[in-house]
């Protein structure tokens, strides 16, 4: 338990004392409501690793895993992302986690499991969805957005959430806004007005301040957010005629499939130098080491496009550089970040272990830059040196 913890702890124990000092209860109901009270708000959201080990049969350590990972946010001397939670089954119940990297370790380690009960806009939008949620994108450490979907064969339907949080980390409570930022309805059979399923939500902050969602799955798109509430800035859903929405990308054509477009999703924001980098992932995720994920780019000198690649083509006509690909038992990397200290530049992403039979994880490596255009390079994040600047 944490320093942070033993002091609420010794908090609400004094609290509790002074309450039965200074009331008559009937009976012990009383006392005992008031101290359910106290100790329900002790905390924050449960310990990721306390729900590994209570499963049945327990995760061990060996099969830990992260998928979708965040962007990675500094806060209270830590870094933290947040991921996708996973199936829920043999007693897990996490809607999302957030996973730690803190001062003497060197790798991510389990933080808080978010969400063990849906929220009452979720039954309502999509209510065949497990429990289990996707993507989540952090604005900073205490905003987050995620996204839902159906979980019923024959119903196309997702929505994008958003919570906030209270405490310090690592011991956050996580909260939901109540009701959905934007949702998409059949949106594989609306290819013709360019829907997007409201997945695999980003986030994005410009030089003034002002505060911007990228989102998508089949086509990418952007909207601003209102910095007050964090909801859309009109209060809207997504709709193509909308002007606060603005189209990015979309796949590029099949090879295999002619007059087909491949998947796109989890992009990502990035501004350099006066650019803004558009960071998308083309073909499939999520079949280990058979997944086929690559990250592609573009760039723009506005930040509502249109983005281009090196070769001139618009990613809103298939157009996206290749960044990143299957290299060794890097295989399928996804979920692009970028992460700046120190006057350096990080790109986080996640894989699929070809060395852990394809279990997906987190890896940082340095991003240079070379004629205005990213590259990812063989150097790794140190955790230890970054803790020690």
């Amino acid at each position: 338990i944490s320093y942070c913890c033993l002091l609420q702890i010794a908090f609400f124990l004094c609290v509790l004392c002074t309450r039965v000092a200074s009331m008559r209860f009937r009976g012990h109901l009383g006392f005992l409501i008031l101290a359910l009270k106290l100790v329900t708000s002790l905390g924050g959201d449960p310990s990721l690793e306390d729900v590994y080990n209570s499963m049945t049969p327990p995760m061990t350590r060996d099969q830990w895993h992260i998928h979708d990972p965040s962007r990675i946010v500094a806060t209270n001397g830590i870094l933290m992302i947040a991921v996708t939670g996973k199936e829920q089954a043999d007693g897990y119940k996490c809607g999302l986690e957030t996973w730690y990297l803190s001062p003497g370790q060197t790798d991510w380690q389990p933080g808080q499991c978010l969400f063990t009960s849906k929220p009452g806009w979720v039954q309502e939008e999509l209510p065949s969805n497990d429990g289990a949620f996707w993507a989540a994108g952090l604005l900073s450490p205490q905003v987050m957005y995620y996204s839902v979907a159906a979980m019923d064969e024959d119903e196309d339907a997702q929505c994008i959430g958003m919570a906030t949080a209270t405490g310090t980390a690592p011991d956050l409570t996580w909260t939901d806004s109540g009701d959905s930022i934007t949702c998409s309805f059949d949106p594989e059979s609306n290819d013709d007005i360019d829907m997007p399923n409201s997945i695999d939500p980003a986030t994005f902050i410009d030089d003034d301040g002002s505060q911007h969602l990228v989102f998508g799955g089949g086509r990418i798109w952007m909207t601003e957010l209102n910095s007050m509430t964090g909801d859309q800035i009109e209060g809207n859903w997504w709709d193509e005629e909308d002007p606060a929405y603005h189209y990015l990308a979309r796949g590029p054509e099949s090879l295999w499939d002619p007059g087909e477009v491949e998947w796109i999703e989890a992009s990502f924001m990035f501004k350099k130098d006066g650019f803004y980098y558009l960071f998308v992932n083309w073909f499939g995720c999520c079949d280990g080491v058979d997944s086929t994920y690559e990250i592609h780019m573009g760039r723009s000198d506005t930040r509502t496009g249109p983005y281009f690649d090196k070769d001139g083509v618009p990613m809103t006509q298939g157009g996206g550089s290749l960044l990143l690909s299957r290299n060794g038992r890097y295989i399928g990397p996804g979920h692009a970040g970028v992460f700046s200290e120190g006057g350096r530049d990080w790109f986080s992403f996640h894989y699929y272990d070809g060395d852990r039979d394809g279990l997906p994880w987190v890896e940082i490596r340095r991003l240079e830059w070379e004629d205005g255009w990213p590259r990812v390079t063989e150097g790794r994040f140190n955790a230890t040196a970054y803790f020690e600047q």
